[in-house]
């Protein structure tokens, strides 16, 4: 079970190329990091999987729960002009877009963040 994460996070990052199959590559390189914040007992790596669970998840919500319905029922063809589209949750799709950035920024942060403090916990960085 040691050094799991090096696997989970190894085929994590492979499969993010491969699609079709890379709707699974932020789950594993999330759970990655945790285990590596755990066995390496740093907090930064947990909290960037926890993070990177977080936009993960939220995002799939957000999009079956808001995206999907507005897609569905949207009006097409001819007729369809800008002003028939449902402009009623804008503010909503424009309040959870803007949450959803601020969160992708920080996870930003804390992977560069976690990737440097990686690099020199496995003493990686070159001399």
């Amino acid at each position: 079970m040691a050094r799991t994460y090096k696997w989970l996070g190894g085929i994590g990052y492979i499969l993010n190329f491969i699609p079709y199959v890379n709707f699974v590559s932020p789950i594993l390189v999330a759970i990655a990091w945790i285990l590596m914040g755990r066995e390496a007992r740093e907090k930064a790596f947990t909290a960037l999987g926890v993070m990177l669970l977080v936009l993960f998840v939220g995002g799939a919500a957000v999009a079956v729960t808001v995206l999907a319905p507005i897609l569905a029922f949207a009006p097409t063809g001819p007729g369809a002009g800008p002003s028939a589209g449902p402009g009623a949750l804008l503010g909503i799709l424009i309040t959870v877009g803007a949450v959803f950035l601020m969160i992708a920024l920080a996870a930003v942060i804390l992977d560069i963040l976690a990737h440097f403090k990686a690099a020199g916990i496995f003493d990686i960085i070159p001399r």
